[in-house]
């Protein structure tokens, strides 16, 4: 089994605030289509407001804002548009499963980079790590980062993996696959995001830890 390499200083990049401007854009348009039959109105200054399992979200600059037990929240999505995803081992999610320690980020493009920001800007970490998973040790971009799996993660050392692709479904019909868009898969202080818009699973992720959806 191949050794796992000592970790070097690699400096942290993500450049999704861009994109992730964009897609609470069009997340802010979307939910047109939810407000007909939940709670919204118009707070302060005539910010959107937007309730949600005793929650209240107001529209900010970065995102949608609300604030819980463990602190506030900046959020793409609203819980209405998340809240639906697959999330298995989610029973067993909570904030400290998440929060603190370090954290070892497992990505290989930009969407996937996104993804990774929208938790790290709602979790507080004592250090950030880019990582490889090991299968992928001999990649170029590899060469130079710590290898990571689900097999590594403690409460003390967090694995979040991000896979950007279709999901299948298990049926199909017709020659249409039946494919879910976005998937949370969490255990044992391993996070996986999977899909195509990695910021709604990461989203689905977030409001699960922190109490928002039950």
């Amino acid at each position: 089994m191949e050794q796992k390499k000592e970790e070097k200083r690699n400096p942290w990049s993500l450049f999704g605030a861009a994109v992730v401007a964009v897609m609470f854009l069009g997340s802010t348009i979307g939910l047109v289509f939810f407000y007909s039959g939940d709670s919204s109105n118009q707070g302060d200054l005539g910010k959107p407001t937007y309730d949600y399992n005793g929650f209240k979200f107001v529209q900010g600059d970065g995102g949608w804002q609300t604030s819980t037990a463990f602190g506030p929240l900046i959020m793409v999505n609203l819980p209405q548009q998340v809240k639906d995803l697959e999330c298995v081992g989610c029973e067993l999610l909570d904030y400290n499963s998440l929060a603190g320690g370090k954290v070892y980020i497992i990505s290989s493009s930009a969407a996937e980079d996104n993804g990774a920001a929208e938790i790290l800007r709602n979790f507080p970490y004592s250090s950030k790590q880019r990582a490889c998973l090991p299968e992928n040790g001999e990649k170029e971009e590899c060469k130079e980062l710590p290898l990571r799996d689900c097999a590594d993660a403690s409460l003390e050392s967090k694995i979040v993996i991000l896979e950007e692709g279709v999901i299948q479904g298990e049926n199909e019909e017709e020659g249409v696959s039946k494919a879910s868009r976005e998937k949370v898969n969490y255990r044992n202080s391993c996070l996986t995001l999977e899909g195509e818009n990695l910021i709604k699973a990461a989203d689905r992720a977030i409001y699960k830890a922190f109490g928002v959806i039950s």
